[in-house]
């Protein structure tokens, strides 16, 4: 595992435009470099940690938190800082778990209120 200073060394010298000394690593510290719920899961199985239900922090796209067992394990420099609310403006907190339509089972925040129409979509509901 790379030494947090490092990491950080490593960043700020890639958003200065010089050269670092590894590339630095980001999975999952927003939305656009997140990972869907389900490679979670698998990467949790190979890496050999203990299963258990994705919590979902971006609930659009279904992407799962990458959490400190993961960060470490896959030797990432860059964690997410995430906001009280999804981007639905639901508190994240209180989780419930879910079964999603492919049979995972996952964590949405506690008022997370939806149903399922008849072609299979989440519909979410204040």
């Amino acid at each position: 595992m790379k030494i947090a200073n490092n990491s950080k060394e490593n960043f700020l010298r890639t958003i200065n435009h010089k050269q670092p000394k590894s590339v630095v690593v980001d999975f999952g510290s927003t939305a656009v470099t997140g990972i869907h719920a389900q490679i979670v899961e698998k990467l949790r199985d190979y890496y050999g940690l203990e299963k258990r239900p994705v919590k979902i922090n971006e609930p659009y796209q279904m992407l799962g938190e990458v959490d400190s067992e993961l960060i470490k394990e896959m030797d990432i420099d860059i964690i997410g800082l995430y906001s009280a609310n999804n981007m639905f403006g639901i508190p994240n907190g209180n989780w419930k778990q879910h079964k999603t339509l492919w049979g995972q089972e996952v964590l949405f925040p506690g008022n997370f209120n939806y149903t399922y129409n008849k072609n299979g979509e989440i519909l979410i509901y204040p």
